[in-house]
């Protein structure tokens, strides 16, 4: 399909063939040299740090971007480039003071499909502010024609993690590898190799459900996680009926997905509560959440509110139409239903 936009720009658009009337597909345009999709991400106010991120490099990993690009790997589909809501979400969670509890005993950490870096980052910036002396490491990984952009983007925001000093010296080191989901230990970097992580991240990775994916990201967490330690997942549900494989495959190797607030008896916070940080104000279970069939999620989508345009509808009754008509306080606020935290 080809669309013409205002500008007179031309796009071609390939549309999956599994795709459905109503599925929405994001496309990142091409964007000019000097027009890069930029970000400054306050984190919570209790850690106090700005990151910076860009989606092209800098120096010589900005060159090996765009080349990377041009080589056209159908594996780097641009989703890299982009900060995903779930990120965001998990970014200030994880460095506010409710998140201290959960990471304080954690030292390893393997962030997966790290993009940009928005997630792995903010773990770092979180536990480079613990109020202790523990060294720790955290290990940013994606495909390996992604790795430039994100080593650019642990780059610009290192010194404000380690305090301007080097890894060796710092309480948190970084490091940016190359990891393909369904690797292990045994056929993955060298520098991988045996090892084991108390704390597996991972954000929005489950944009594109396939069993296959599923599948792959299962066996990788499982390979790297230690006996002992903890998946954390932030994920904005899309496909519900197909994102559920991710969970039933992970529970038929013995883990068990909850939401973050039963872990933490936390008290589930409301979007429009601007103090407080938003905790899966949907407090459905992963079973409930990817089963619209199910009398709970059909409660949950029928007595949640949100607002169009002042007016107040049913979060089930929210069309396509009426999320492109929101206003943006609007949007943000009816988005944070569709993204939830669970620990595995």
């Amino acid at each position: 399909h080809k669309f013409t936009m205002e500008d007179g720009f031309e796009i071609e658009v390939t549309i999956p063939e599994d795709s459905k009337p109503g599925d929405r597909i994001e496309i990142p345009l091409p964007d000019d040299d000097d027009e890069a999709r930029e970000l400054f991400m306050q984190l919570h106010p209790a850690n106090g740090n700005m990151l910076y991120f860009s989606s092209l490099g800098e120096g010589d990993n900005e060159d090996e971007s765009k080349n990377q690009k041009e080589d056209g790997d159908e594996d780097c589909d641009g989703t890299n480039e982009m900060a995903w809501p779930a990120g965001i979400q998990l970014s200030q969670f994880i460095t506010s003071p409710e998140a201290v509890p959960f990471i304080q005993d954690k030292v390893s950490v393997l962030d997966l499909g790290s993009g940009m870096g928005v997630s792995g980052l903010a773990i770092a910036s979180a536990l480079a502010e613990l109020e202790d002396d523990t060294s720790r490491e955290v290990v940013l990984t994606d495909l390996p024609n992604a790795t430039s952009l994100l080593q650019s983007n642990v780059d610009f925001n290192r010194e404000v993690i380690q305090k301007g000093e080097e890894d060796g010296d710092s309480k948190v080191a970084l490091k940016v590898l190359p990891l393909t989901w369904g690797q292990t230990g045994e056929d993955s970097n060298s520098e991988l190799k045996a090892k084991k992580f108390d704390l597996v991240v991972a954000s929005d990775v489950l944009y594109n459900p396939s069993p296959d994916v599923c599948k792959a990201l299962g066996k990788t967490m499982y390979a790297f996680l230690d006996g002992e330690g903890k998946i954390l997942l932030s994920t904005r549900w899309r496909k519900p009926e197909e994102e559920r494989i991710f969970y039933e495959e992970m529970e038929r190797n013995g883990f068990e997905f909850k939401l973050i607030n039963d872990v933490l008896s936390l008290e589930a916070k409301q979007p429009a509560d601007e103090e407080k940080v938003v905790v899966n104000p949907c407090s459905l279970s992963w079973k409930d959440r990817s089963n619209t069939e199910s009398e709970m999620y059909k409660k949950f989508f029928s007595d949640t509110k949100v607002e169009v345009n002042g007016e107040s509808i049913a979060l089930g009754d929210l069309t396509e139409a009426k999320l492109d008509s929101m206003k943006d306080a609007e949007f943000d606020q009816a988005e944070d239903f569709f993204i939830q935290i669970y620990v595995g």
